[in-house]
């Protein structure tokens, strides 16, 4: 499957790949620690799922970028992964238009 990740520290973007029955601990290599759920709806693009560190900001991680939220924002910190998942939640690798879509919008913000 693949995954795309968001570096904070150098605002670049990485195509991974990894099977799904490694699914988290990859997740967990890619952030730097336990995993915590994002919601991507601001986004704009359907069945996505963004995954951070889960003590990104309190263990001081640098900032990758905020998301619109209803409340205002939401800031992320630290390497940021974008995945998919299927009908039934779960994880599941992007497709070649997402990770073009996700990367124009990385480098447009």
């Amino acid at each position: 499957m693949k995954t795309l990740t968001y570096h904070a520290d150098t605002h670049t973007t990485i195509i991974n790949e990894c099977d799904e029955d490694n699914a988290l601990a990859r997740l967990q290599h890619e952030v730097g620690g336990y995993v915590e759920h994002v919601d991507a709806s601001p986004l704009g693009i359907d069945g996505l799922d963004i995954w951070v560190n889960d003590m990104g900001a309190a263990d001081g991680l640098p900032y990758a970028f905020s998301l619109p939220h209803s409340g205002g924002r939401v800031d992320l910190f630290g390497n940021v992964v974008f995945t998919r998942c299927d009908e039934y939640g779960d994880t599941i690798g992007l497709t070649d238009s997402d990770i073009k879509a996700l990367e124009a919008k990385l480098h447009a913000a």
